[in-house]
């Protein structure tokens, strides 16, 4: 939260620095005074005698009345500022950027604008508009109460089954940037990691475009049998199975949305949220028991040949 790349993110950082300044002063003042307290009061208590008993002193009394009025004014004024500036009051609900929804545990990230649905990977353009408020997030969960927050980005927001949210995200430098749910949603909670990818806008485009494009399975190649999996086989495999009841790929006939969409997800970096590397090894790995990986998620283990197994690892990792 110290290296902000978002206007918003930077107001609150250094809202959140004023306040740490400001406590830090009243801190040491406090500690001072009664130092100061402690050392005159014991010499004057051993010189002589116990100090003078005094009733009330109106003074005294209006002056620490008086202080932390003027404090909490110190701090209210640029809090709302900032509460102001983190959160525009301008928003067209019925045309958001982005719809994330939570769920236990993972993100799906919806783009109306676009007609892309994809998961756990958040992408965003450069907003390079001094004007513009951002890109308009619509938040709301599937399950249980959720916290969207990626620091450098901005404010966290509440994310819950029964209300909707709106946020506006402005990044202004390219990278990944990650984040995490904060508020307990459960026993992976934890591991329900945000990644953002902030990208130039023509570079956003072109991954646009790209999410939009079915892929096409390749034809089988002679390195199959030779520790490669054949990914036209791996999709039959995958839409004779029970994984086209919670998941979707563009371009085939498994088009649920239950679990996290699978088209492109070998473009991915991670799995399960981010808690391991997306790699054919991996993803073997959570096929077979992406409970002993992730305890508690309700996704069942395949008991698959090894052949059925390497020919599904490679049309998934073919995702791309």
């Amino acid at each position: 939260m110290f290296e902000p790349i978002s206007p918003h993110g930077k107001d609150i950082a250094d809202l959140f620095i004023f306040i740490l300044a400001l406590g830090g002063i009243v801190f040491a003042l406090v500690v001072g005074l009664l130092t100061y307290a402690m050392v005159t009061g014991r010499r004057r208590a051993t010189q002589e005698g116990l100090p003078r008993q005094v009733a009330g002193n109106t003074k005294l009394e209006i002056a620490w009345t008086a202080a932390p009025a003027v404090l909490l004014i110190a701090l209210f004024i640029p809090t709302i500022m900032v509460m102001n500036s983190s959160d525009p009051a301008k928003v067209n609900k019925d045309k958001p950027d982005v719809v994330i929804i939570g769920h236990q545990w993972w993100w799906e990230y919806q783009y109306p604008n676009g007609g892309v649905v994809t998961a756990n990977e958040l992408h965003l353009p450069i907003i390079t508009d001094p004007k513009s408020n951002g890109y308009l997030i619509h938040l709301k969960s599937a399950d249980v109460q959720h916290d969207f927050w990626v620091p450098q980005l901005g404010r966290k927001i509440d994310v819950y089954p029964d209300k909707e949210n709106f946020l506006y995200l402005k990044p202004q430098q390219a990278g990944t940037f990650i984040g995490a749910c904060a508020e307990y949603c459960g026993g992976q909670h934890a591991w329900m990691r945000i990644i953002a990818i902030v990208q130039p806008q023509a570079e956003f485009d072109s991954w646009l475009a790209a999410q939009r494009t079915p892929h096409t399975t390749s034809a089988p190649t002679t390195s199959v049998g030779a520790g490669q999996g054949d990914p036209k086989r791996g999709e039959q495999i995958f839409l004779n199975n029970t994984c086209i009841n919670c998941h979707a790929i563009n371009g085939t006939t498994a088009q649920s949305p239950i679990g996290p969409n699978l088209t492109h997800l070998g473009s991915r970096a991670t799995l399960g949220t981010g808690i391991i590397e997306n790699n054919p090894a991996n993803l073997a790995r959570w096929i077979l028991n992406p409970g002993a990986i992730k305890p508690g998620l309700r996704m069942p283990g395949y008991q698959l040949s090894q052949e059925d197994l390497r020919d599904l690892v490679a049309y998934l990792e073919e995702q791309k």
